[in-house]
């Protein structure tokens, strides 16, 4: 049996098959209900135009021979016409007649005792229904104005015809509707089988193809988009499965080489008889797995703004002094920064007030001055700026270490991207990624402005000062989780 649930579900085969039906249910009423209209018109309609008819039936022939014998017979003969072609069984009481000669003279009537009153010629306006007692009349006039003629039917003929016609009404719109409903179903049923059919070609393709399902050819027009959107999906999901894949080849090698350095140096550190030697080979240890920590944490972070949509970074905003933090970030790596004798600071500039997700910001902002330190050489100036233009905030580092290759330029915010000039130096390749992504989190952008003469280059992200879209629902990123060593 087929559960309630099931005939409530939406069904687009039962929109199309209800609304054809109410078009066609609106279009037969109005159809009929225009028909009956017509017929009951005044003088035009069917009804009083076969009236019309009858009378001038018996004029034109009794004008023939102006006699009472003869216009009697013509009255008859028009009266058992009309009886046999009637839609609905007839008396002879119901129909009765008048034929006048136009000098006034009475030719013949029907003789019944309830019949009319007398109408001699000119006292009925003609060709127009009138309503005299229990009889309805209509008066014609023959072509060479000889005979004038009247006609009436009573008013129970009608009513016995009004409830015909209504009988007619209802029953006949039914039946046509049964047959109209019949067949809309089986050319709805008939119209959708493409979808089904779709359906069964996305069925059978195989997990990853990228086969097109658009058939220009046999194809549906009103299926097309569906089917080019479907296609277009299938081209960005096999791409985001070789993204994912490509991405976590690149953390497996990334991992693979301070893993095996850290593996080294233990065997090392267990075969070393020299107790002195054992506190750098120690220290040593200590930066591989601090090395491998560094990169699976950045993998981590850079999942988790994976996961999320744009403007998600926003379920914990709040609004903070940028200043403020960028003092505060450079703080934690002003140490680095005298061991290395680089010199590292704040221009300072006026209070800028930015909404966003503090963590996540804060990974930006490590990572693009750590980024600094580590590709700039001892001697180098770092120079980080903050300020304000229209409705975004923005900050940037600045440097004079070697600078970028133009043509590396491009790739720099690929993951695991390194450069050519920089194979040398520790670092994962995932920092200006990571960036990157926090500044599209919250609506925002990074960009590289680099000379051309390959010295320094300076980074550059904006935020909106007030998002406007609702954004919840990221889970708050733990900047400061690393693995123990």
């Amino acid at each position: 049996m087929i559960s309630l649930r099931k005939l409530r579900q939406p069904s687009l085969f039962k929109r199309l098959l209800v609304w054809q039906t109410l078009v066609m249910l609106l279009a037969v009423g109005a159809s009929f209900g225009w028909s009956i209209w017509l017929a009951y018109q005044p003088k035009t309609g069917s009804i009083d135009r076969n009236m019309y008819l009858l009378a001038e039936a018996v004029a034109r022939f009794s004008a023939l021979n102006l006699s009472t014998e003869h216009a009697g017979a013509v009255a008859r003969v028009v009266q058992q016409l009309d009886k046999d072609n009637a839609t609905l069984p007839t008396k002879d009481t119901d129909f009765a007649w008048q034929v006048w000669s136009t000098t006034g003279l009475l030719l013949s009537s029907d003789g019944m005792i309830n019949t009319f009153a007398m109408t001699p010629p000119g006292s009925l306006e003609i060709g127009i229904r009138h309503d005299q007692g229990d009889w309805r009349l209509m008066a014609a006039l023959s072509p060479d104005e000889k005979v004038w003629a009247v006609v009436g039917q009573t008013r129970a003929f009608y009513s016995q015809l009004d409830v015909l016609v209504l009988r007619q009404m209802v029953t006949t719109p039914l039946v046509y509707m049964t047959v109209l409903v019949i067949a809309l179903w089986l050319a709805t049923w008939r119209g959708l089988k493409p979808l089904q059919q779709l359906g069964q070609r996305i069925a059978m393709r195989d997990a990853g193809s990228r086969e097109p399902l658009t058939d220009v050819v046999h194809d549906p027009l009103e299926l097309q988009p569906l089917t080019t959107a479907l296609d277009a999906y299938a081209v960005r999901e096999a791409e985001l499965r070789a993204n994912e894949k490509r991405f976590f080849a690149d953390a497996a090698h990334e991992l693979r080489t301070p893993l095996a350095v850290i593996g080294a140096q233990a065997h090392v550190l267990l075969q070393e008889p020299d107790s002195a030697r054992q506190p750098d080979m120690l220290h040593s240890l200590q930066r591989g797995v601090q090395r491998a920590g560094d990169v699976l944490s950045k993998v981590l972070t850079l999942s988790r703004l994976d996961a999320s949509p744009v403007g998600d970074a926003m379920d914990t905003a709040t609004t903070v002094d940028l200043g403020e933090m960028l003092r505060e970030r450079i703080a934690e790596h002003t140490q680095r920064a005298i061991e290395r004798e680089i010199d590292l600071g704040l221009l300072e500039s006026a209070s800028v007030l930015v909404s966003g997700n503090v963590s996540l910001i804060s990974v930006a902002m490590d990572n693009l001055i750590d980024n600094a330190l580590l590709y700039c050489p001892q001697g180098s100036h770092i120079d980080v700026s903050f300020g304000k233009k229209g409705g975004y905030a923005w900050w940037a580092v600045e440097d004079d270490g070697p600078g970028i290759d133009p043509e590396q330029q491009a790739l720099v915010f690929d993951r695991f991207e390194r450069g050519t000039t920089s194979q040398d130096i520790a670092g994962s390749g995932l920092g200006l990624s990571i960036a990157r992504e926090v500044a599209h989190k919250h609506g925002g952008k990074l960009r590289l402005e680099a000379p051309a003469a390959r010295h320094g280059c300076r980074f550059v992200m904006t935020l909106p000062v007030n998002p406007r879209w609702p954004m919840t629902g990221l889970a708050q990123v733990d900047i400061n989780r690393r693995f123990p060593v």
